[in-house]
């Protein structure tokens, strides 16, 4: 489908502007896990040894 859409001229800008975006957003959801789940360990391991 991806490759039947960037061949068609008419949807080469969309499938660009498409990939562009979902590399964007992977991108951005991976730094958010990256940084999202330390913090939760980290909480995890405080609240372990508090309790």
């Amino acid at each position: 489908m991806a490759t039947a859409l960037g061949c068609s001229p008419q949807f080469a800008d969309f499938n660009h502007i498409f990939l562009t975006l979902l590399v964007i957003m992977s991108s951005s959801s991976i730094m958010f896990l990256a940084v999202c789940i330390p913090i939760r360990n980290h909480h995890v391991v405080v609240t372990w040894h508090t309790t």
